[in-house]
């Protein structure tokens, strides 16, 4: 933890890849989650790496494993894409580039019985995207640079949410009519 940018707190998470023997990542569990949002402020300073977010089944480790239901890559000219379910890295259904040294919003809502997640950046919709690997649940995000070879991206992570919205909220209940005295 720890790190230079940050939207709220004392820090935020960074991840600054300079190693070349293995890849520069983390992760956060949270109970499992059929039907769920997930939010998070990104800060990318460099993506000379490029940059990949997911989001998981238990178990499920590196880039191209079994389990990763969703996952995004953001390329070192800023432009964000998807994994399809054939593998191949592809256009979100609009378009989007993200610029360097700029906090973005970015949102994450997801069914894995539709097998669907839509993405949002900064409140706007970029489209729904299909499953990259099929699954049941998600229980696991994860941020990691984009290759073992290269080193430099170096991106911030702050504000993470998690919510499942498969359950409804609570309901307040009545306590019955106040006596008057």
């Amino acid at each position: 933890m720890g790190g230079i940018q940050k939207t709220s707190g004392a820090a935020s998470l960074r991840i600054l890849d300079n190693n070349t023997s293995k890849l520069t990542e983390a992760a956060r569990t949270f109970p499992a989650i059929r039907k769920g949002v997930v939010k998070f402020k990104l800060y990318a300073a460099n993506l000379s790496d490029s940059f990949l977010f997911s989001l998981r089944e238990p178990f499920s480790k590196g880039y191209d494993k079994p389990g990763i239901m969703y996952q995004f890559h953001l390329g070192s000219n800023g432009a964000l894409r998807t994994y399809n379910s054939s593998g191949s890295l592809v256009q979100l259904p609009s378009a989007t580039t993200l610029i360097l040294n700029q906090w973005y919003d970015i949102e994450l809502r997801f069914d894995t019985a539709a097998d669907t997640c839509e993405i949002f950046i900064n409140g706007v919709s970029k489209g729904t995207v299909g499953a990259y690997m099929t699954g049941n649940l998600i229980n696991y995000f994860q941020v990691s640079s984009g290759s073992i070879v290269n080193t430099g991206t170096d991106v911030f992570i702050d504000d993470f949410f998690i919510q499942d919205v498969e359950l409804s909220l609570p309901q307040a209940g009545t306590v019955g009519l106040e006596e008057v005295s």
